[in-house]
């Protein structure tokens, strides 16, 4: 997309497992789904460096110190969900972010991401909620940062910091901040 063509991935599709359920209307349905949209999007791309008293092949001046390949810039990345809700305890998700490899010079593998994610409770969870005296769950969100330090070629260490809102979607439990760490190798 657009004079750097830089890529995206976009996808639609649908969910469906055959496993019988009773809705929230005390209905028995024989299946459930839920539809889903995706995009990705790099959005910049880091420019290419010049090494100076390196000869481009082309004659044109010096050569780049990173190959047009290069992965390192800001990527966008989003996905919405919707399931019916007479059957489903969330009936709408979304979820989106950004990441940035290469953020710091000289930590070219790294990358540092931030995501909000968002999930609204059935409407129809919520009545049979009230109706049993419960208080209704409303929503659930959920604000990440984190940092994965690319440690070895196989190996990193991403620690996160998540702020969690409205924790179980009914308001019985105040906000939270989560410390963490993902360890992973990669073979």
């Amino acid at each position: 997309i657009g004079p750097e063509k830089l890529p995206a991935k976009f996808s639609t599709g649908f969910i469906y497992w055959g496993v019988e359920r009773t809705g929230y209307d005390n209905v028995s349905y024989d299946g459930n789904f839920q539809f889903y949209w995706q995009w990705d999007q790099r959005v910049t791309r880091e420019k290419s460096i010049a090494v100076s008293g390196v000869p481009d092949p082309s004659g044109k001046g010096v050569a780049a110190s990173r190959p047009k390949g290069d992965d390192q810039g800001l990527y966008w990345f989003s996905t919405v969900n919707f399931a019916p809700p007479v059957n489903n305890l969330m009936q709408f998700y979304v979820l989106g972010g950004l990441v940035c490899k290469g953020l710091i010079p000289g930590r070219d593998k790294d990358r540092a991401g931030l995501a909000l994610a968002y999930g609204d409770y059935s409407f129809d969870a919520a009545s049979q909620d009230r109706a049993r005296g419960r208080d209704p769950r409303a929503y659930q969100a959920v604000l990440e940062f984190d940092y994965r330090l690319q440690v070895k070629r196989f190996l990193y260490v991403q620690p996160l910091i998540q702020y969690i809102m409205n924790p179980g979607g009914r308001g019985l439990v105040q906000n939270d901040t989560i410390l963490g760490v993902h360890f992973g190798t990669n073979f």
